[in-house]
This record gives C-alpha cells, structure tokens and sequence, in this order.
C-alpha cells in the first residue's frame, strides 16, 4: 500500500500495480481513479503535499504539480516561481507548444 496524501477533500497515492501513475479518491479513500498525466509519464518513488502543490519524487527527480497531478514540473521551477512571485515580479513563462504565456 503506497502512502496517501491529501489536497482538501482529494486523497492521491502512486497506483500500487503501475508507478507511473497517479490515483485520485473523492470520496475518503474508497473509489480510486487514475489520473491521467500530460506529456512524458513520470515514474513516481513517492508523494507528498504541501498547500495546494503536490510533490513528488520521481526516477528523474524531484516535481511538483499545481493541478492535481495532471501536469508535472522541476522543483527549480518552482523555487523560481514562488521567488519572482515574492519580488512582485509580473513575469511570464511561454509555453512553445501552445505559444501562450502563464
């Protein structure tokens, strides 16, 4: 049995029959769903929360994801982030594939 973290109401765990998935439970731990991941699966060691973020530690290193799992990045990102964030900074990150900026 992996360990299972929480964001508000929503229980995830790395699957116990595949590590490069993420499972989701909305209702206390009794039905599980499998969350589907963008880009490259990750293979996940384990998973933690803080605030609304996740962390995770993968094969590749370590990540964090702000949508419930769905999208994985770099935890320099997220230093960076919450840095800029800190400083007031109105900066923006652009995204090549879907040429927007976030």
């Amino acid at each position: 049995m992996s360990n299972v973290v929480t964001i508000g109401k929503v229980f995830f765990r790395i699957s116990a029959d595949d590590s490069k998935v993420i499972e989701f439970s909305t209702d206390g731990g009794q039905n599980w769903f499998s969350q589907q991941q963008k880009g490259k699966p990750l293979e996940f060691v384990a998973l933690a929360s803080k605030g609304r973020s996740l962390i995770a530690e993968t094969t590749s290193g370590k990540r964090y994801s702000d949508n419930g799992a769905k999208s994985w990045y770099g935890i320099v990102l997220r230093i960076l982030k919450v840095f800029f964030k800190a400083l007031g900074s109105s900066l923006k990150y652009y995204n090549a594939k879907t040429k927007k900026y976030t």
